[in-house]
């Protein structure tokens, strides 16, 4: 019994420390996912072999109150630098609702490849955000319940993917975007959204059939 305890305070302790050192913006590694670290109340996990890093989530009360800005690049302890490809699984979700329904300007960086789902949903945002051409894959859900003036989608994106701005315009009635490359558009991927204006930088005609 004692060292079963004394296991689980060791564990409490460690984890106590990593999230001391995390508000501290200093790098900590964590199990079987690289390092962790945090800059401006944005947490990343890095990759030291592809030089590579993730935004997994956020210190809400860590955040700049009115602005987001997402870098190409972040450096760690050591002098490092690593390329920004991703916003991870509800790395922003619902931080409104934690921070007083705060609007934030959102700047993605050139470079990014993936945004994930439920990366943004339930965000207000005060303007425009725009995703960049280098941007490939969106998650399910992604804008799921955001408040928006517009959202524009960049020309990496092939696939709408489901309810991605579903819930949309219960504040603000936004305009959406879409790119020159979508292909495809989930059947869900609007649902119970008030959304004033979609336009589709693509082929004339090619996808009047599922916007209809």
């Amino acid at each position: 019994m004692k060292n079963k305890f004394t296991g689980l305070l060791a564990k409490s302790m460690s984890i106590i420390l990593a999230a001391c050192l995390l508000v501290m913006g200093i790098p900590v590694l964590a199990e079987d996912s690289g390092i962790v670290m945090t800059k401006d109340g944005i947490e990343y996990t890095l990759d030291e072999a592809s030089g590579t890093a993730s935004v997994t989530g956020c210190i809400q009360k860590e955040l700049p109150s009115k602005e987001i800005m997402i870098p190409p690049f972040v450096e760690d302890g050591a002098g490092k630098t690593y390329s920004v490809i991703s916003v991870g699984e509800s790395a922003f979700s619902e931080i409104a609702f934690f921070n007083g329904g705060n609007k934030y300007s959102v700047t993605l960086p050139d470079g990014l490849e993936k945004i994930g789902k439920e990366a943004f949903s339930a965000v207000y945002f005060s303007s425009a955000l725009v995703v960049p051409d280098s941007v490939t894959e969106l998650g399910e859900k992604v804008f799921l319940d955001t408040d928006a003036p517009e959202i524009v989608i960049g020309s990496g994106v092939e696939t709408i993917p489901s309810q991605a701005f579903a819930g949309m315009g219960f504040m603000e009635s936004p305009k959406i975007v879409l790119g020159s490359s979508v292909k495809n558009i989930a059947a869900d991927a609007f649902s119970w959204a008030e959304i004033s204006n979609i336009v589709v930088n693509g082929p004339e005609g090619s996808l009047d059939e599922q916007l209809s």
